[in-house]
């Protein structure tokens, strides 16, 4: 989910002191403001975390009846937060009951992925089907989530 564009600032300065009047409860906005170079981005914390809900709902759903053969598996689903601030990613994955670590799949620190995990059942077929279900749950209210796969 690409964040709202809240203003484009004319400078990186007043974009700074933006963000910081939102973060402030200014204007009785209930939001985390980011700013990147001049732009000021909403990063809703609230609707990120009930996403994340949702999908492990899925994923569960997903799970039940599969017979869990095939490879033993870590299959986790994995997400790039390019306009979110890490801290905040995080705490929504823990505020929805889930766990995450630092996957480094490029040589770029913009390309550090957090594999999440925690929804899953099982340790093959199941787990595979479950993580999926998450990772599609998430892509289709418009986060964009890919998969972690690494076989035991």
């Amino acid at each position: 989910m690409e964040l709202k564009v809240y203003r484009e600032c004319e400078t990186e300065e007043e974009a700074k002191k933006t963000a910081a009047f939102i973060m402030n409860g200014g204007q009785g906005m209930a939001r985390t403001a980011i700013c990147r170079g001049r732009t000021v981005y909403l990063n809703d914390y609230k609707a990120l975390t009930e996403a994340l809900i949702k999908a492990k709902e899925a994923a569960h759903a997903a799970g039940v009846g599969v017979y869990d053969g095939g490879t033993c598996n870590f299959d986790n689903p994995a997400m790039v937060f390019d306009r979110i601030e890490r801290a905040e990613a995080e705490r929504a994955i823990k505020d929805a009951g889930l766990r995450s670590f630092e996957w480094d799949f490029a040589s770029s620190k913009e390309q550090v992925a957090l594999v999440i995990s925690g929804m899953t059942a099982g340790q093959g077929d199941q787990r595979t089907t479950m993580a999926e279900a998450f990772k599609d749950s998430m892509q289709a209210q418009g986060y964009k989530c890919g998969m972690y796969y690494q076989m035991d």
